[in-house]
């Protein structure tokens, strides 16, 4: 698609938004009206389709830069009503990323390096060589959210999954359900449901150590979100290692470990929340070779705590390392020998 093909849409998306809001401040309207939601509805589907054809044609890492940001720019306006959870175009929009993301995990066969897909949120799934596993793995949200039969089908591939803390938008329940119910090891932060049925199926690790679960090496670091404890780890496998932040937020841990982390342990790939307070010298202290940050546009968040993709590519501007962004289902290798 050529460059004006996307300014056309954002001007039909600014004039059909325009149309929207005129709309819904009319005099007897409402913006539950059936006039006002099909107006929406129309524009959002035309700024989807928009989105899913640029991104195909463009994935992380290849394409045109510039058209992937600007069509992630995009992306975020849909993604910001207030509604959004609960409009049916960006429900199928989802799963159909979702569906791609699904196959490919499931066919692809990595003899070397790691391939990622980002999911929901801050939800990735890593398959190298020896294994699959996912980090907070989230199934979405409202009417964003994987159908039953496609969380049943990712519980499937995972061997193993970590989980950073407790918040909801990163353990869920639900999801942990079906992996123990398959046998499926889960690591998580300490005491998580500890009172509930699945409590003492969880693995609680211990800071500091070398670990192994389900075959899969890994180590946790003493993260914080504020003052709540927050897992980090850091997975190796096939060769690669994978290190996901949950929500670190917590300034004073930059002293006590970030900054020195990457003196005393190679990361491959960095998978950061893209609003932690100081992405740089979170990078500077890890030193991967790799980022790719998630976060983005959680919509279980109000609209003001949605963090955007603009948002990000304003943060990545002086991290030296590649930073591909990507949206849902989005997937990128990383061969380590290169």
């Amino acid at each position: 698609m050529k460059k004006w093909g996307l300014a056309s849409v954002l001007l039909a998306g600014f004039l059909a938004g325009l149309a929207f809001l005129t709309a819904g401040c009319g005099a007897g309207s409402t913006q539950n009206s059936p006039t006002v939601t099909a107006k929406r509805d129309t524009w959002v589907r035309a700024a989807l389709a928009e989105v899913e054809t640029t991104l195909a044609a463009n994935p992380p890492g290849s394409g045109e830069p510039e058209l992937r940001r600007q069509t992630l720019w995009l992306l975020d306006d849909p993604l910001h009503l207030s509604e959004a959870p609960r409009i049916g175009a960006i429900g199928e929009y989802y799963r159909q990323a979702i569906e791609s993301a699904l196959t490919r995990i499931e066919d692809e066969k990595v003899t070397s390096g790691a391939t990622l897909w980002k999911l929901y949120n801050h939800s990735f799934v890593v398959k190298t060589s020896e294994a699959t596993f996912g980090f907070d793995i989230n199934p979405g949200v409202d009417s964003v959210l994987m159908s039953d039969s496609q969380q049943e089908r990712l519980a499937r591939a995972l061997d193993v999954m970590f989980l950073s803390h407790p918040h909801r938008d990163h353990a869920n329940y639900g999801f942990v359900e079906r992996l123990r119910r398959l046998g499926k090891p889960v690591a998580a932060p300490e005491g998580l449901w500890s009172d509930r049925p699945l409590g003492p199926g969880l693995t609680y690790p211990s800071a500091g150590a070398d670990l192994s679960l389900g075959g899969v090496a890994y180590r946790v670091f003493p993260g914080h979100q504020e003052d709540i404890p927050n897992n980090v780890h850091l997975v190796r496998s096939g060769g690669v290692s994978v290190m996901h932040t949950g929500d670190q937020d917590n300034r004073e841990d930059f002293a006590a470990w970030i900054d020195s982390l990457g003196t005393h342990h190679q990361v491959d790939i960095l998978l950061p929340n893209c609003w932690t307070p100081d992405l740089p010298r979170l990078v500077r202290g890890v030193n991967p070779r790799l980022v790719i940050t998630g976060h983005e546009n959680e919509l279980g968040h109000t609209v003001d705590h949605r963090e955007s993709f603009s948002k990000t590519y304003g943060k990545i501007g002086d991290i030296a390392c590649p930073c591909p962004v990507l949206s849902w289902g989005e997937r990128y290798h990383f061969e380590s020998g290169k």
